[in-house]
């Protein structure tokens, strides 16, 4: 039966959008962890899978041609245009279709917010951002360890315990600076 073939559609569909979550959570997980090469992994799936859902969904237009007259219906049309025909399975893969995709859009627009806050403060998205309390220490590879000796107003006092040969400098911001628009007049 036609909206059998339809339900099934459907629910593989439901099956893509499920492994392009799952594959978005991973890409946010390899953003924070700033893994290139785990981020670059997530988007060529990303490509794989966006290439087979675009064929799901030409299959789902044939199919709801076949079983509507219209090709261009959507899936809320189908109720009107099946009446008695619309079965519990097309029913039920539809609600799951709609669930999963509006996950997928969660998942895409939190990977957005976290890309858009790094480059808002214009941050490398790769870059660590860790919160530490007074005596706690962070280790960077197996070689430096960095710990917090003291915490007074805006002011951090850290130690840094690194091998001979590696090179410890401290950045600071430049001053800001006044523009020619905010000298007084003559």
């Amino acid at each position: 039966m036609e909206t059998d073939r339809l339900a099934d559609a459907l629910s593989e569909e439901v099956r893509l959008l499920t492994e392009l979550a799952t594959l978005f959570r991973a890409q946010r997980r390899a953003l924070i962890q700033a893994d290139a090469p785990a981020v670059d992994g997530t988007v060529f799936a990303v490509r794989r899978i966006g290439s087979t859902l675009g064929e799901a969904r030409r299959r789902r237009r044939i199919l709801i041609g076949a079983v509507t007259g219209w090709e261009d219906a959507g899936l809320s049309d189908l109720d009107d245009l099946l009446g008695e025909r619309m079965s519990l399975a097309l029913i039920e893969a539809r609600g799951s279709l709609q669930a999963t995709a509006a996950e997928l859009r969660r998942e895409i627009d939190l990977n957005l917010a976290i890309l858009r806050s790094h480059l808002a403060r214009d941050e490398d998205p790769s870059a660590h951002a860790l919160t530490c309390e007074l005596g706690e220490a962070i280790r960077i590879g197996d070689d430096i360890r960095v710990v917090v000796r003291a915490i007074e107003d805006s002011r951090v006092e850290i130690a840094i315990d690194a091998p001979q040969g590696v090179t410890i400098e401290s950045e600071r911001p430049e001053p800001a600076r006044l523009s020619d628009s905010t000298d007084p007049p003559l």
